[in-house]
């Protein structure tokens, strides 16, 4: 999102190939260091590494369906210094507001 509000342009079908070849370079990658352990007889749990991929995948699948609906998201919140150049006695309200509840 912070790229899309500097200008670039991101596509369903621009999203699309950033999934797949997020999972085929995922894939090549376990598949040569499967190889690699193997013949340097190092533990290499395959299927925990097939499962990271697959879990990251759904979470780029999540995030891109989230994207493409709202593409901006929700506006950011405000820093601290922002609020208090607005609220100069913000910080000490907040404090007040704290000590008075407690």
């Amino acid at each position: 999102r912070t790229m899309v509000s500097e200008g670039a342009v991101f596509s369903e079908g621009t999203i699309e190939t950033l999934q797949t070849t997020y999972v085929r370079t995922a894939q090549e990658m376990i598949r040569k260091y499967h190889g690699a352990a193997l013949i340097n007889d190092l533990p290499f749990d395959r299927d925990r590494e097939d499962l990271a991929v697959k879990t990251f995948a759904e979470g780029l699948r999540i995030g891109a369906e989230s994207f493409l609906e709202e593409p901006l998201g929700h506006p950011e919140m405000p820093s601290w210094n922002k609020v208090t150049s607005v609220f100069p006695r913000f910080p000490e309200m907040l404090r007040e507001a704290v000590e008075n509840d407690a």
